[in-house]
């Protein structure tokens, strides 16, 4: 708390209700040294303590994070002690910096390489890709390395087929969730890797360009993901992802006409975490 200008004697926000007692000993610690010191004077919740050896002057600094211990001894091992405990502080503050984030915006571009589809022919499928928009927020479980995400996903595809100069787009509009689980927070470096699974629910609708649209529910189960994040600021977080999802679609034409369709897509997806 404070150092006397004879360099003798320091302040220590530690009094009677912490069990420090008058004449009490204790060895105090920091990173680059280590002194036995005597209770001289106690407060309720400050105490004043007195270098030991007389050759001696307080090695510590105002506002200096120090050990307190009862090994008088071994004063080498409370040293060692207290570069643990500040390597754990620089863990727990880098853990802290990576749960401080509450929003995920995510987008991805789909490939799909899977799909059938009732009453169509294999001659009449053609190439799918498109784009996805996530906005999710991000909540921590007890156990900190898994969360939970969830939101709006919003899903743009178009597929064209070639052999009968058709083109088909299709939206999507679901609410999503997943859960992650992060595997190196509290490193040194602020990054990690996670997975995630999860699921979504919602509608889509095809046009089928100057023929016909459909509408119906949608479901994605599931949708599993590998990702990477790295903090590119204060509160910023850059996630590089990858995902594969397996999506089903019940769709009815406007003619009254019902078709179900299963696609298998990979992702490729950049996101901000703040």
């Amino acid at each position: 708390k404070t150092v006397s200008t004879s360099k003798r004697s320091f302040v220590i926000n530690r009094g009677r209700l912490d069990e420090v007692r008058i004449q009490q000993k204790r060895a105090f610690s920091s990173d680059q040294a280590s002194v036995v010191a005597r209770a001289i004077e106690v407060g309720p919740q400050t105490s004043l303590w007195e270098v030991e050896d007389p050759h001696l002057t307080v090695p510590f600094k105002k506002g200096e994070l120090v050990s307190l211990s009862t090994q008088t001894q071994s004063l080498w091992a409370n040293i060692l002690t207290v570069e643990q405990h500040e390597q754990d502080l620089v863990k727990a503050k880098k853990l802290a910096a990576l749960q401080q984030t509450d929003w995920l915006v995510r987008g991805a571009y789909m490939y799909n390489f899977s799909a059938t589809t009732s009453q169509v022919a294999a001659q009449e499928k053609g190439v799918r890709q498109g784009g996805q928009l996530e906005v999710l927020y991000h909540s921590w479980f007890k156990l900190r390395p898994l969360a939970l995400r969830y939101g709006l996903r919003f899903d743009q595809e178009q597929e064209v087929i070639s052999a009968v100069n058709v083109t088909i787009q299709t939206w999507r509009m679901l609410l999503t969730g997943e859960v992650v689980w992060h595997f190196n927070l509290g490193q040194e470096h602020p990054q990690d890797y996670y997975v995630a699974a999860g699921m979504a629910l919602g509608f889509s609708n095809s046009q089928l360009k100057d023929l016909a649209s459909k509408f119906g529910p949608t479901a994605v189960f599931p949708h599993l993901h590998f990702g990477h994040s790295r903090l590119i600021r204060e509160r910023f977080h850059l996630d590089f992802d990858i995902a594969i999802e397996n999506i089903i679609a019940l769709e009815t034409f406007t003619a009254g006409i019902k078709q179900k369709s299963n696609f298998l897509n990979a992702k490729f997806g950049l996101g901000i975490r703040f």
